[in-house]
């Protein structure tokens, strides 16, 4: 076979030396290298299918990141058909490991792969593999999140595990998906055992739309969309397949529901709608920051809600006697002229729009406001934990609960055109002690006190 290059992270030095497997130096420095002797592997049992075995020697194939495990399968014992959402590289370490391609399952049809063969299953693709009269081993590594989706026969995912796709920005906090599972999990639904959950990511906006596609043409059975591109995607490609959104800003304004009532299609979830914020966060900085004329506010024109999210603030700035300057951000490139811009127009203070891609580049924002001597009130606390100065806005934690409560419910048989869209009824208000002493500023007493979550 012909093998396109190497996608993942460089894991080459760990794979060396778990393969290698032997003398290990008395007392290695932690900070030089980490190792994981036989005797450490933790071996579990795989919920989707008898026989097989792995053990995590690096990272978590669950989460975004790299990863290694080592998987045994027993005499006589296959997975079925699967895909997983990023390429994964593996070398058979003992035995004879049997591989095939296609969504029929036909272990007759398989090609061996003995002791020493090094394979690729590549992203999104469906394969099934396994042992056939002698068990074997293999090493998987690559980047997570590692996870399998399994197909039924004729392709249709729903003839085994039903299948949520949750699809998100490749940058989102982990923390956000471990929320879901946990809704989801309370609700009934445990990863891997009664539910498969397809991790799909995007880099950028425009890209969506080609993942919603292969997801309808999978036919699964929820799309979670984890933001507005992304949710406005699955809008436009399936009238069928239930959307479940979590913590969507605007869905009205976006068009994906008629009313947050009556959502009246097949999109429903949680939104994170919170207009009043807006105002509220300019009082803010009028207060911290003495004679603040000018702000400027980062928004992506390609989010259909961002110029109206910059309208309230124009509303809210003329109230205050205080200037607003728009900064059109759309692509990575585009944060740091951005903030020079800022800069040019006399700007004493940053906002954001409510984006995921904008919340993509809160380390760069973060770093580059720190650099300019610029104070921001930014909308998720998100990015305070990035080095950012301030937040206020609605608690993520709620939206994606209960997106996974609505995702089981739905899973149940109920229709998302009856559930009415949940609004989060929690407001978070964080502050860095660390970003306030870079920036050499005191809140005034009274906003100190107000201060729900100090992060360091």
């Amino acid at each position: 076979m012909t093998l396109r290059p190497f996608r993942t992270r460089s894991l080459v030095p760990f794979l060396f030396a778990m393969t290698l497997g032997a003398a290990h130096a008395a007392g290695p420095d932690p900070a030089v290298l980490s190792y994981k002797l036989p005797v450490d592997l933790k071996w579990n049992e795989s919920p989707m299918y008898p026989g097989l075995r792995n053990a995590v020697l690096y990272g978590d194939p669950g989460k975004p990141g790299p990863y290694a495990v080592r998987n045994k399968f027993s005499p006589n014992s296959f997975s079925r058909p699967h895909f997983h959402p990023h390429d994964r590289y593996i070398l058979v370490l003992s035995g004879t490991w049997w591989v095939g391609t296609g969504e029929r399952f036909d272990p007759d049809s398989t090609t061996p792969m003995p002791a020493g063969s090094f394979v690729v299953h590549y992203a999104n693709k469906v394969h099934y593999d396994g042992a056939k009269d002698e068990g074997c081993e293999l090493l998987i590594y690559g980047d997570g999140p590692g996870t399998s989706t399994r197909v039924g026969l004729a392709g249709d995912a729903k003839a085994e595990l039903p299948v949520v796709a949750y699809v998100a920005n490749e940058t989102a906090n982990p923390d956000r998906l471990e929320i879901f599972r946990k809704g989801l999990a309370d609700s009934g639904y445990i990863e891997g055992r009664n539910v498969v959950v397809d991790h799909r990511h995007a880099k950028l906006d425009g890209e969506y739309a080609g993942v919603m596609s292969e997801l309808a043409a999978r036919n699964v059975n929820v799309i979670l969309a984890a933001n507005a591109p992304a949710a406005v995607a699955a809008s436009k490609t399936t009238r069928t397949i239930p959307i479940v959104m979590a913590a969507v800003n605007d869905p009205v304004g976006l068009g994906l529901v008629s009313s947050l009532e009556h959502p009246g299609g097949n999109v429903t979830g949680t939104t994170n709608y919170a207009p009043q914020l807006i105002g509220e966060r300019l009082r803010i900085l009028k207060e911290t920051i003495p004679g603040l004329a000018r702000v400027s506010m980062l928004i992506n024109g390609n989010n259909a809600n961002n110029r109206a999210q910059f309208r309230l603030l124009e509303d809210a700035a003329g109230t205050l006697g205080i200037e607003a300057q728009m900064l059109d951000v759309r692509f990575p490139a585009d944060i740091e002229p951005a903030f020079a811009r800022a800069r040019a127009f006399g700007a004493q203070a940053i906002l954001n729009g409510v984006d995921s891609f904008i919340n993509s580049q809160r380390f760069a924002m973060a770093r580059i406001a720190a650099q300019n001597g610029l104070p921001a009130i930014l909308t998720d606390r998100e990015y305070v934990l990035a080095g950012g100065l301030m937040s206020l806005g609605v608690g993520h934690q709620q939206g994606y609960y209960r997106a996974g409560e609505y995702v089981a419910r739905i899973l149940r048989g109920a229709n998302p055109a009856d559930l009415p869209v949940a609004r989060s009824t929690e407001f978070v208000l964080s502050a860095s002690r660390s970003a306030l002493d870079g920036l050499k500023l005191k809140l005034p007493e009274g906003l100190a006190a107000r201060i729900d979550e100090w992060l360091p």
